[in-house]
């Protein structure tokens, strides 16, 4: 839930994605917000279907590593979504900071 205002999210370059370490995989997180990501299948396809509790550890561009926990709200052809649970949420300030980031490191970007 929103509470009526609008989602910051990161649409994150293609050199600068983070990582979501999974007990089984490593893949490249393509957008980030406090309430969830958009993660790649990778090659092989990961195997994961709606529903599908996952926990792990996202390691943002800056460097800084936050533990998640959430579920699988839908899986595309190359993508997957996950929304965090309640009290997993990414906090603002951590999402503001590796954006301020991110434009130091990729000038042309966004």
């Amino acid at each position: 839930m929103t509470d009526g205002r609008t989602v910051y999210r990161i649409h994150y370059p293609l050199m600068g994605r983070p990582q979501l370490r999974l007990p089984e995989r490593v893949l490249q997180v393509l957008d980030a917000s406090e309430f969830g990501l958009r993660v790649e299948l990778g090659s092989p396809p990961f195997d994961i279907a709606p529903g599908a509790t996952l926990e792990g550890k996202l390691r943002l561009a800056q460097g800084v590593e936050c533990s998640i926990r959430g579920s699988c709200a839908r899986v595309g052809e190359d993508d997957f979504t996950i929304v965090f649970a309640a009290n997993a949420r990414l906090r603002l300030p951590v999402l503001f900071e590796e954006q301020r980031f991110l434009r130091a490191k990729f000038p042309d970007w966004y």
